[in-house]
Parts: structure tokens; sequence; C-alpha cells
């Protein structure tokens, strides 16, 4: 609480007569943010002698002056020296404030010496810091193993600068892992699991429901918080295919599923969704799998059927309450050969580039050609 009332008396002549002191009576003592303000009177004190001056002036810090007359005042008595309304600049966080007062003359005591003195008084005010406010999060993204935002406060209640973390707790307790600066007002900055563990930490994985905060505290100890709920993206899936070999055309099964491990098993199925689609060269997208409700390690497989030297890029993805996963992309190029027919030239086995033969009595290239095995037609030839 902060000082009110007398101070108490302290001697300010004691070397000559009359001996005087000087007491500090102060109230509505105010310490808000940078600014300090209090009433308050001096009282000069005869404590030995007598003292006959028209002009003696008391200052005291950050309240000016006051001139009264002592003539005469005798031992143990006093002048009170009227109001001062003080005002000084403090910092917030300071909780004590020494003020000083002086009182001077034109008059001699004894031995010709000037009546004149100083003394002070340690007042507390307690802190006039308050807690600091305006704290915000802004969540500008987030990946299946980090959090990136905003973390800011607008006041810092007094002091004018702080600390701030930036926070991301789970689902429930009270574990997080942080980032931190001083002497600033706002943090923009990513929050991963290498991030500074409190209280054991926690893991960011895919699906998953975090809180983000935005703690600040300022030099006199005050703190604010806010919070706010942010969900990430589902971890990067699996997308494989295997190649069954052979020549011509040929089929791919495709195989899509999600990776338990890098992904919360508590999520709201409900939010999982998949996707998977592919195309032909430069052709247009065909959708396999759209928007379609999974759990994370459930399988989406089917077959692609892929012409000899064509090439195909398959994608696939899942996205969990509209956030999506990095997209897996396989690019797939069928170059084993056609079936290819082979004649010889000069002894030497030449691939045939065209065949042609003879309608009514006019060349006409072949584009496919068939023989038999074991009575079943088998192409042997494809232009």
């Amino acid at each position: 609480m902060a000082s009110s009332g007398w101070q108490g008396q302290k001697d300010i002549i004691t070397a000559f007569y009359p001996h005087m002191a000087l007491n500090l009576d102060v109230w509505d003592v105010v310490h808000s943010g940078s600014t300090l303000t209090f009433k308050a009177t001096v009282r000069a004190v005869v404590t030995s002698g007598n003292i006959y001056c028209n002009n003696v002036s008391v200052s005291l810090t950050g309240g000016g002056s006051i001139t009264r007359n002592m003539n005469p005042v005798s031992t143990g008595g006093y002048v009170d020296f009227g109001t001062f309304n003080c005002s000084v600049s403090v910092p917030a966080e300071t909780t004590s404030y020494t003020v000083a007062s002086s009182l001077s003359s034109g008059c001699s005591g004894t031995g010709g010496n000037n009546i004149h003195g100083n003394t002070s008084w340690t007042l507390d005010i307690g802190s006039g810091a308050s807690a600091p406010s305006g704290a915000t999060v802004s969540i500008a993204g987030s990946t299946y193993n980090s959090v990136s935002g905003q973390f800011k406060v607008s006041n810092w209640g007094g002091t004018g600068s702080g600390h701030i973390e930036a926070r991301l707790y789970g689902a429930s307790g009270t574990a997080y892992l942080k980032e931190e600066q001083d002497n600033v007002s706002s943090l923009t900055t990513t929050i991963t699991n290498g991030s500074t563990a409190v209280d054991g930490g926690i893991t960011i994985l895919g699906c998953g429901t975090y809180s983000a905060e935005t703690y600040a505290s300022n030099s006199a100890g005050n703190t604010t918080s806010s919070r706010s709920t942010v969900y990430t993206p589902p971890a990067p899936v699996s997308l494989t295919y295997i190649d069954p070999g052979g020549s011509g055309t040929k089929v791919y099964p495709i195989t899509f599923t999600g990776i338990a491990a890098d992904n919360t098993s508590d999520y709201t199925t409900s939010e999982l969704k998949r996707s998977l689609r592919y195309k032909i060269g430069s052709g247009v997208w065909v959708t396999v799998v759209n928007d379609v409700q999974a759990a994370i390690t459930d399988v989406s497989t089917f077959n692609l059927s892929l012409s000899a030297g064509a090439t195909a890029t398959v994608e696939a993805w899942m996205a969990y309450r509209g956030l999506n996963s990095q997209v897996a992309s396989v690019v797939i190029a069928n170059d084993a050969p056609a079936n290819v027919l082979y004649g010889s030239v000069n002894g030497q086995a030449k691939k045939v580039v065209k065949l042609y033969g003879s309608v009514n009595g006019q060349a006409k290239e072949i584009t496919k050609l068939y023989g038999s095995v074991n009575g079943v037609a088998k192409k042997i030839y494809e232009a």
C-alpha cells in the first residue's frame, strides 16, 4: 500500500541555533503508469532555540516551493508550509520513491550562519504497472508438425516493454512448446517439435487439435494471455505402384494410404477425407477418389491401364477439417516396348518400323498383325 500520513521528523540544523527539523505529511498518493502524484505539507519545527525570520522558504520534489513567516517561533513551535501538489515521472514498475525537501531563508542564526538545510523521505508508492492488454493470436498456417502465426500484445501496462511467448498446448493438460522474445510487442514465429518444451512438451502430429497462446509479461511481473484453437492437416500420405513387367499395355496397381505414426489417433473421423486422381500425358485429370471419408490407415486401390510409351501422373492427398496434406505424386512411364516385329537384313535382326500388305493390288500399311499360339490369336506386331 502506498505511504500516507507523517513520514517522520528529521533534523536539518544542529550545528548552531536554532536547531530545526522537518517532517512530511503525505496523502492522495497515486502511482499510475509512469506518473506519481501526491499531496503533501512540510512542517518546519524549532527543536531548540528561537527563530525570528519573516521569509522562510521550503521546497518539495515535484511541488515547487512555499514561503512562510517564522517570526517568532520558539523551542517546540512549528509552521506548516501549506499544501504541495506534487507530480513526478517514475517508472511504472518502481515501488518506492525518494522525495526531497529543503529549507532556506535570508536570516542568520547564532554566529551569523544562514538558516538552511535539507532532508528526504522514501515513500512506498506501490507499482504503477497494470497487466499487459490486447493479447491476440493470429494463425498464419499449420503443417502436420508445425504451427505458424503472429503472437501480439498491444499495451504493456505502463512499463513500455516486456516478454512475449508463443505457446502451443495439446487439447488438454499443461505441457506445451514455446518460442519467445524480449522487448517486442509482436512475435511472428513457427512452433515446431524442436521448440522449447515445458512440463515435458507435446508432439505436433497431423489431424490434431491444439491451443495456440500468446503469453505476455511486463517488467513489473504482470501477465496476460490469449488463446486460439488451431488444427493441423494430415501428414503426407503413402502413394505406391507396382510395375507388372512385360511389354505393351500394362496395368499398374496403385495403393494409397495414410501413415498412422505421423498423425494423432485422436481425430474426428467424419472430418477426414481423401482424394486420388490421375492424368495420361498432358490430358485432363480423372478423379478416382474424391473427398471420401475414410480412416487414416484405410487403403485405397485402383488399377491404372497404360499403353506402351505412355506416361501417367498420379496424385493423392488427405484433408482434415478442410486443411490439405502435402500432395503425394508419382509419374509412371510405360517405357517397355510394345509388340515388336523383327526381320533380317544382311543377316542382322532389324526392327520392322512399317509393314505393308497388298489389298486389291494396292500396298496398304499393316497396323496390327496376329498369329496363333495354341489355337489362341496373339498380337505379334503393332505399329
